[in-house]
């Protein structure tokens, strides 16, 4: 497992790590949303599928993590990943407002 320090969360699919620059160069990817707080500073182990990685501005490797309960060590206890289906209640759009008009007399 590779060691490294909480930079920040840019989506709630992604924990960057300081592994060796302090601007964060390993950023870790998640198929399922991050639900609770990552707070940067904190020390973690983890470890995950290459799946890219940029040379420029700076070095960063991007891992895909496919289980984050197994593959990451040293996240607070209330922090827990959630499918995308399961992470947000959708909340309008259709319901009584797609039958507007179409009550029958």
């Amino acid at each position: 497992m590779f060691r490294g320090t909480v930079v920040s969360v840019p989506t709630p699919k992604q924990i960057l790590v300081n592994v060796s620059n302090a601007a964060g160069d390993a950023l870790l990817q998640f198929d399922d949303k991050i639900k609770g707080d990552v707070p940067a500073g904190i020390e973690i182990r983890f470890r995950g599928v290459v799946e890219s990685y940029t040379k420029s501005p700076s070095y960063v490797l991007t891992l895909n993590v496919q289980e984050p309960r197994a593959d990451i060590v040293g996240l607070p206890d209330g922090v827990t990943f959630l499918p995308a289906a399961t992470a947000a209640p959708k909340t309008g759009g259709r319901g009584k407002a797609a039958s507007k008009g179409t009550t029958p007399h």
